[in-house]
């Protein structure tokens, strides 16, 4: 732009737009959930910028005290007036540039991010590592001497690249650590080191221990800027678990995090949740629900692709893991734990929003586990996740063996979880998935009861399903299906195969035929190994059905008409006479309309005549959605 200042343009063109953006040669970029204003020293004096405002805000105009509107979102660029007078000015040689970065806050913490010159900039840019990281310690100023100053450390990550033989620098304000909750499950997070922010917000202060306590929903990740080395948590399950198994706060005591850009956690810190009873005492039989700290580990590899964006990709990421997940979907189940090592206890279960389902915090895959029925109290066969098959349901699932080695009815496959891309973590999380052997859907108009071999009843409403707890592989099932709204049944039915049958359906008093109904069984899909779908009752009006929608005997049948000439003869004739007016039209079509022995009597004149060869005319009925489709003339 002449006198040594520089801006920079980048084309991205997305369909049929073009767009443009101008930047200056140094731009923040906001990668926290808090606001920082930005101000630059300029002849010992701070010129306010603007604020650089958190991810989670759009890019708006904020007005300041002033009445000069500065500009606010995740990226800010540094003025090139402002660059100009601090680096290429003749009373300035460009060594004392600084930029001053304060957290929005009622608090004011400051700091000061000293900026190199600009020979500083091209070696950093020719150098191996086109990336520099340094911490900002900001303070709050106070005017009492005896108190002490609130403090964060904010990080910085300075990309240089060289454009055109110029400097390109982006800084990304980072937090020190963030902390990221991978076990899909509502965790509490307390600590007594301050400056810790999830979603820009402070935890809330523990009255009766101290510190401040957070809620980590799934995949949300706290941020950490506390000052020091090292900053200490302790986690406890934020809901109430199934069954009145209750954990405690997490073991071995407090947890450190180390912070800092050159310490991280060298390996994987194995924990638990330790069962304590209802006065919050450990409980005497011991055990736990165990899970692992994890630093994600963020290598320079992958910085070459990452230049050219507007991401650092080089924040520390400290995860909260587990090594596997239990989804029961029957909703029946407890699992325990039943290692050879120690005595058998009860896991935690809790309802989970992300899944739908009953999940469970389960050990290594390698470990014993069995699962408790709650209905019955039953116990199954010890099975580690080993021994289950890596499938997608269905029939492929594993079957599953009461103790006495007799079918329970259930299955169980394992896959891995959808959660993993969400979670940035090599860790593969495996899903331990139960379900049912058989669901029946009842895909009819009437309340239906079901009842097996073993006189088990099971009632499943009109458009639900229902788990019946049989299984289909050895000798098949036998079921009756009763109509308990208007007194009918069917004959005890035998299902030992998928495919589609039909079946009698009888009054119960008398044992006169009423109607019929199809049957199909078919291969189930996550939630099931099979499913039995009963079609609706065909009774032709026989049965005195209650709110029944049925009027025929044929309503919902695909019904198909068809008229086929092979040769059809239309002619046209002229029913008018040749008058001279409109009006006289009129009166003569109103005569011969009254006149019937005039209609009778007259001879018109033909005026075309159509012959029409091969002439069908087909009428189809579909009983699909409820729609009527005709099909097309020909």
């Amino acid at each position: 732009l002449g006198n040594n200042r520089t801006i920079f343009m980048n084309v991205i063109k997305t369909g049929k737009a073009t767009i443009i953006y101008v930047t200056s040669f140094i731009n923040l970029y906001n990668e926290t959930s808090l606001d920082f204003s930005v101000s630059m020293k300029v002849e010992n004096s701070f010129q306010p910028i603007g604020i650089c405002a958190a991810q989670k805000s759009s890019s708006i105009l904020r007005a300041t005290k002033t009445g000069d509107m500065k500009s606010k979102g995740t990226v800010i660029g540094i003025p090139t007036a402002l660059l100009h007078s601090a680096y290429h000015s003749h009373d300035l040689t460009g060594d004392n540039v600084s930029l001053q970065i304060s957290h929005d806050s009622k608090t004011n913490i400051i700091g000061e991010i000293q900026l190199p010159p600009l020979k500083s900039f091209n070696k950093i840019a020719t150098s191996k590592s086109p990336m520099k990281h340094f911490e900002v310690v900001c303070s709050s100023a106070t005017q009492n001497k005896n108190a002490t100053p609130e403090r964060m450390v904010l990080k910085i990550c300075c990309l240089v690249e060289i454009v055109d033989g110029y400097p390109f620098v982006k800084l990304f304000l980072q937090p020190r650590v963030t902390l990221v909750n991978n076990m899909l499950i509502n965790i509490l997070a307390k600590t007594s080191m301050p400056q810790t922010y999830l979603k820009g917000v402070e935890g809330e202060l523990d009255l009766v221990r101290g510190g401040v306590i957070h809620r980590l929903e799934p995949l949300h990740s706290l941020e950490i800027y506390s000052p020091g080395h090292f900053v200490s948590f302790s986690f406890k399950f934020a809901d109430n678990p199934v069954g009145d198994v209750r954990a405690g706060w997490s073991k071995p005591g407090s947890i450190d995090i180390p912070l800092g850009i050159r310490n991280c956690m060298e390996s994987r810190l194995d924990c638990c949740f330790p069962f304590v009873t209802a006065s919050g005492e450990d409980s005497k039989f011991g055990g736990g629900c165990e899970f692992f700290v994890s630093e994600i580990s963020d290598t320079e590899e992958s910085l070459p692709d990452e230049i050219t964006s507007n991401s650092s990709s080089s924040s520390r990421t400290v995860a909260l893991c587990i090594e596997n997940l239990g989804v029961d979907h029957t909703s029946n189940f407890l699992f325990e734990s039943c290692d050879v090592k120690s005595q058998p206890y009860t896991l935690s279960s809790f309802s989970s929003q992300l899944h739908q389902r009953r999940i469970s915090l389960l050990p290594a895959s390698n470990k014993l586990l069995r699962m408790l029925h709650l209905p019955t109290g039953r116990r199954t066969l010890p099975f580690s996740i080993n021994d289950i098959a890596l499938a997608s349901g269905g029939i492929e699932s594993t079957s599953i063996k009461w103790n006495d080695k007799t079918e329970s009815g259930f299955c169980a496959y394992k896959m891995i979880s959808d959660h993993n891309q969400l979670q940035h973590t090599s860790n593969n999380l495996l899903e331990l998935h139960i379900i049912p052997s058989i669901i029946i859907y009842n895909g009819g108009h009437l309340k239906v009861r079901i009842v097996d071999a073993s006189g088990n009843e099971l009632i499943v409403d009109k458009g639900k399903f229902s788990c019946l707890q049989q299984s289909l592989e050895e000798t098949g099932v036998t079921i009756l299906i009763d109509f308990i709204e208007i007194g009918c049944a069917t004959s005890p039915l035998r299902i030992n195969k998928t495919g589609l049958q039909v079946t009698v359906v009888k009054s119960t008093p008398t044992g006169s035929i009423i109607g019929s109904m199809a049957i199909q069984t078919i291969i189930g899909a996550k939630d099931s190994r099979y499913v039995i779908k009963l079609g609706p009752l065909k009774d032709g009006n026989v049965a005195n059905v209650k709110d029944s929608p049925s009027h025929s005997l044929l309503e919902n049948d695909c019904l198909r008409f068809r008229v086929r000439w092979s040769q059809m003869e239309v002619t046209f004739l002229d029913t008018s006479k040749k008058n001279n007016s409109v009006s006289d039209r009129n009166e003569i079509s109103q005569k011969t309309l009254s006149n019937d022995s005039v209609k009778k009597s007259t001879s018109y004149a033909k005026v075309a005549h159509m012959i029409l060869n091969r002439f069908t005319v087909d009428y189809q009925k579909a009983f699909k959605d409820n729609t009527v489709s005709i099909s097309r003339t020909s």
